[in-house]
């Protein structure tokens, strides 16, 4: 059995605790850890661990309550995240493809699978903050559904990103809420775990869709991944300066977008956490060299 972190029987009725099966050498090592290196543990047992459970997502004033189980590993990780509530849509990565079930258009997409659009994908890349463009800070230690939490507050150094406050679990190194917030501190969006498990082994059957798509179109955009460009195939005819401080050009490529037969060619900007794109018509006539800076806001 793996460790299980789940709402135990009895307590106090405003926050229910969790039970759970941990190793003494573990506590030390993470009690003992810098916020940076909390960070760099987060990004581990993310990466890395088997882990099942419900989480809510609060995002524009919308609710959404998510089922996911995900298998860690050397080599790429393997999820399914079903929606429970509304539309009952459900995602499945696997084998380098997203699969995406949509049940309320009748609907299956098939396309190239990217780290970028999961739901947790960018607390992956949140060790960044010690790059020196985010300020990283301890918080008072807490609890959160019964379970002993550090808090860390990942701050932008300037108005051009977003920041997020992490409640991290103090024995296991997983993020049990987080929070995405404006530069004035409001919460523009938030993850918090209702229940989190933690098996020593996820079966494939686990990962195995739990829609029927009996009577669905299936659609696959195998031309949905972005194919670089050079130079020289643009003209160098657009280019961007005056960047916010940390940002650099990280692609620049042709790509059709879904719904359309045109390419366009997409610029990506980032700082390694909050990331930019712009994106051009291939068959626009116009040549001009633009020297405008991007836009004065936090990237969402």
């Amino acid at each position: 059995m793996g460790t299980q972190l789940r709402p135990a029987r009895g307590g106090r009725k405003a926050a229910p605790a969790w039970g759970a099966a941990l190793l003494c050498a573990s506590s030390v090592a993470l009690a003992e850890a810098t916020p940076a290196e909390w960070l760099a543990n987060m990004e581990q047992a993310l990466r890395s661990r088997n882990y099942t459970g419900v989480f809510v997502h609060e995002q524009r004033g919308q609710t959404e309550t998510l089922q996911i189980v995900h298998r860690g590993g050397t080599s790429a990780s393997e999820e399914r995240i079903l929606s429970l509530d509304g539309s009952g849509r459900e995602f499945i990565r696997r084998g380098g493809e997203l699969t995406c079930y949509l049940p309320d258009q009748r609907l299956v997409v098939v396309e190239p699978a990217q780290e970028s659009g999961l739901l947790l994908a960018n607390l992956r890349r949140l060790d960044v903050a010690a790059s020196g463009q985010y300020s990283l800070r301890e918080m008072a230690p807490t609890r959160v559904s019964g379970r002993d939490v550090r808090v860390l507050d990942v701050e932008p150094r300037d108005r051009y990103r977003y920041g997020y406050r992490l409640w991290i679990d103090a024995t296991t190194a997983m993020p049990l809420k987080t929070q995405m917030r404006a530069p004035e501190g409001a919460v523009l969006e938030q993850m918090v775990f209702t229940d989190l498990r933690l098996p020593k082994q996820i079966a494939d059957g686990d990962l195995a869709p739990q829609t029927d798509p009996s009577g669905f179109r299936w659609a696959r955009h195998a031309g949905s991944a972005a194919t670089p460009v050079s130079d020289a195939s643009q003209g160098n005819a657009w280019q961007a300066s005056d960047l916010p401080p940390g940002f650099r050009m990280t692609l620049r490529a042709q790509q059709l977008m879904p719904g359309s037969t045109e390419p366009v060619t997409q610029w990506v900007f980032s700082d390694g956490l909050a990331t930019v794109s712009v994106l051009r018509p291939v068959a626009t006539t116009a040549t001009p060299r633009s020297t405008a800076p991007i836009a004065r806001h936090p990237p969402r």
